[in-house]
């Protein structure tokens, strides 16, 4: 365990972050993806529970009894029984359906939730990516700007220069 303290985290290194470390942070930090995922083991749960619904609960019954009265031997009478509760095979099989189409509405609301997360962010990356372009292209303009008019003096100065064909 003290091996995996030493390693820094995403966050604690000095390279820029990518976008499969953006979503891998959100995933882990953002609270409505978190309880996301808890709905999903609650899902889970709750069709685990409705599976084995599907099957009775089956009861055993076991009775002695020392009657004394009925006979006069001394023996002791056992009984055993199993029971079954009010099962109902077909409420409890459409019950194990619902909950299946309940966990999977569960996981493609949370797939949607990751979804738009992950779309925000790829946004957001190709915005600052086009602003750091931008900027980039912005830091030779000065200099262009500088070489443009020096061609434009050089060209005036030029005899051979005919100011009629340009506005």
């Amino acid at each position: 365990a003290q091996g995996l303290r030493d390693q820094p985290t995403i966050l604690e290194t000095d390279h820029a972050l990518g976008f499969d470390d953006c979503v891998f942070l959100a995933m882990q930090q953002a609270p409505g993806l978190i309880h996301g995922a808890v709905e999903l083991e609650i899902a889970q749960l709750r069709k685990d529970s409705a599976y084995w619904k599907q099957y009775p609960e089956v009861q055993m019954v076991f009775n002695v009894t020392n009657n004394l009265t009925r006979r006069n031997d001394g023996e002791t009478d056992f009984v055993v029984g199993f029971s079954v509760n009010s099962y109902n095979p077909v409420a409890n099989h459409f019950s194990h359906e619902a909950s299946m189409i309940m966990q999977n509405i569960a996981i493609l609301t949370h797939q949607k939730a990751i979804e738009t997360m992950a779309e925000q962010i790829g946004e957001i990356l190709l915005r600052l990516e086009l602003q750091a372009a931008i900027r980039q292209k912005q830091e030779i303009l000065p200099e262009l700007a500088r070489k443009a008019e020096a061609y434009w003096r050089t060209a005036k100065s030029d005899p051979k220069y005919d100011s009629v064909g340009f506005i």
